[in-house]
């Protein structure tokens, strides 16, 4: 796979993991950057994500999803941490 196309919903979660810290590599933090004052309701555009971004995106993913010092307002919910793991099986196959 060379390519894979991120739906909103996934940019919405890779921004919540942006803002708690995780994943200061440019190319999708300069795209999550036009976004950052958009509110829950707004829908955010795909994001195409190239092969030699993957590992950089799970590598955020992992360290976010494994840090339990996290603020409760950056913590997860059940179904976002689903859809991260869910994004993580897609990167990783």
């Amino acid at each position: 796979m060379k390519e894979i196309v991120l739906n909103s919903n996934e940019v919405r979660l890779l921004r919540k993991v942006e803002k708690a810290g995780y994943g200061f590599f440019v190319p999708v933090s300069s795209f999550l950057e036009e976004f950052k004052d958009a509110s829950e309701e707004d829908v955010l555009p795909e994001l195409v994500l190239k092969k030699d971004e993957f590992e950089d995106v799970v590598e955020m993913i992992e360290d976010y999803l494994c840090n339990d010092g996290l603020s409760d307002e950056d913590w997860p919910s059940k179904e976002e941490e689903s859809e991260l793991r869910n994004l993580l099986e897609r990167l990783e196959a």
